[in-house]
């Protein structure tokens, strides 16, 4: 059988009770909506100061590679500088020019009794020689050695300065030309 219900409770009851199940409704939906929204800024916030925090290490990455690359610029040019002076170097050894010519030949004329302390070639073809004889045939084996242009590429033999030494030594400074 069925049953039946009778309500003896005012309407104006029945009315403040759904206002009030609604309010408790609204609430609870208010508390989930700002409890959500606070966990989604808080989200942000992390993201925020994590994407910071990344940010400031890449620029710290960034500076040490602008620094590595001024100090890899700075290499380069000493390293550009090297090779432009080895490749003059090796220009100017592939190169026969009159003074390569001249100092060989001087090495090859210098007799054993002759000691050069210096050897010195300018533009021009001028070798200016200084050194120490033993004694007057080095020396004068040196000086023909030079004067006669039949042998080699020398014009032009002037003996600057000539000095003896206590122990039958002389110092020499002579100039010469090449042809």
């Amino acid at each position: 059988m069925n049953k039946i219900s009778i309500n003896l409770l005012p309407a104006e009851l029945g009315v403040a009770e759904k206002k009030q199940f609604r309010k408790i409704w609204i609430i609870r939906i208010t508390v989930v909506v700002i409890g959500v929204i606070s966990a989604l800024a808080a989200v942000a916030l992390g993201l925020v100061i994590f994407k910071n925090n990344e940010q400031s290490q890449v620029n710290l990455r960034l500076k040490q590679a602008e620094q590595q690359v001024a100090s890899l610029n700075e290499q380069e040019g000493y390293l550009t500088l090297l090779r432009q002076r080895l490749d003059s170097v090796i220009t100017l050894q592939q190169k026969e020019n009159k003074q390569t010519q001249g100092l060989s030949s001087i090495t090859q004329i210098v007799p054993e009794e002759v000691a050069i302390n210096s050897l010195a070639v300018d533009r021009n073809g001028t070798i200016l020689l200084s050194g120490l004889s033993n004694g007057v045939i080095g020396l004068n084996s040196l000086v023909n050695a030079l004067g006669d242009s039949t042998k080699n590429n020398f014009t032009k033999t002037n003996i600057d300065s000539l000095s003896k030494g206590t122990t039958d030594s002389y110092r020499f400074d002579i100039s010469t030309k090449l042809k």
